[in-house]
């Protein structure tokens, strides 16, 4: 999610108003340009071009200018600024720190934490000492727990690994946290929204425990799954049943693809049942072993093979 190129279009530009002087945003731009963001302002009348060249799209304006420069009606009162996506609004910011606070979030790198509990806590110190791994920041939190954080999943799984290994006797409770998940919720952009309502009313429909993934961990299908854990993390607080994953294996795969499977296995606690046929075999295979299914979540872009005119939600018969 780099979010690394921002398109700037003035509102004001569309009414005439002396607001299309940038001078007095210099700050603002001088700012995201420190964050590593690349910005490029674009007239109110390509509007559609920015929105399909830059990762999000800088509206500045009041609201009757955003009102009446674009076809949707916006409720917030007062002048502010917009990020724009797709059409759609994905927040609105009445001061320059929220907005760059906002951006710098979603650019950080993704880190992935794991909390280990022990029985006895009060040997924690020794404990985190007899830890010693590169790209990984430990310490213990609140209540008492064992806090391990790193930018690189592995990083974390050789961890666990280590502590399973040494103290299984005394390790208690593992859960993980992933800022993945809350930065999806706070993205705004269109296409995420829309998948994850769409997710949303899949639980909905036919809960949890009844839906599983597919997943031979390519792009679109990892985007799915982390999308997927991101529901169940926020809308299921209480929902600890591993996930459901049908991996249907290539004739020749990628050592690096299997590494991959195993590493988000390990770290999510996934259930990953591995099926050597065609996709329609492996679908039919696992409904039988387990009637209770009622959907698959499969990842799937419009300008796939026959996808085109595919619905986000599809019936199929055995």
């Amino acid at each position: 999610m780099p979010f690394n190129t921002i398109g700037v279009v003035f509102l004001g530009e569309a009414n005439g108003k002396l607001m299309c002087d940038s001078s007095g945003y210099e700050g603002l731009f001088e700012n995201l340009a420190n964050i590593g963001c690349n910005l490029e302002r674009f007239p109110i009348g390509a509007i559609q071009d920015v929105v399909n060249q830059k990762d999000v799209v800088l509206l500045i304006g009041s609201e009757s200018d955003l009102n009446g420069a674009l076809p949707w009606q916006y409720s917030e009162e007062g002048d502010g600024f917009f990020m724009y996506r797709s059409f759609i609004l994905g927040g609105y910011f009445n001061n320059w720190s929220a907005l760059i606070d906002h951006i710098a979030y979603l650019r950080q790198p993704i880190k992935y934490t794991k909390v280990f509990t022990f029985m006895d806590s009060k040997n924690l110190g020794n404990l985190t000492r007899s830890v010693k791994f590169k790209d990984a920041e430990l310490q213990i939190d609140s209540s008492g727990g064992l806090q391990v954080t790193s930018t690189k999943v592995e990083v974390v799984n050789n961890i666990q690994k280590h502590l399973k290994n040494n103290f299984k006797s005394k390790l208690t409770n593992v859960e993980y946290f992933d800022d993945l998940h809350d930065k999806l919720f706070a993205c705004g952009k269109v296409n995420i929204r829309e998948a994850i309502h769409k997710i949303e009313q899949c639980f909905d429909s036919y809960g949890p425990d009844n839906v599983f993934i597919s997943f031979n961990g390519g792009k679109d299908c990892t985007v799915l799954l982390h999308l997927m854990l991101a529901v169940l993390k926020r809308n299921y607080i209480e929902y600890n049943t591993p996930v459901l994953c049908m991996y249907v294996k290539s004739k020749m795969p990628f050592d690096e693809i299997d590494k991959f499977i195993a590493d988000m296995q390990e770290f999510y606690g996934l259930e990953v049942i591995t099926i050597d046929s065609c996709i329609k075999e492996a679908l039919t295979n696992i409904l039988n072993e387990r009637p209770n299914l009622k959907a698959c979540l499969m990842g799937t872009r419009r300008t796939d093979p026959f996808s085109q005119n595919l619905q986000h939600f599809k019936r199929e018969s055995q």
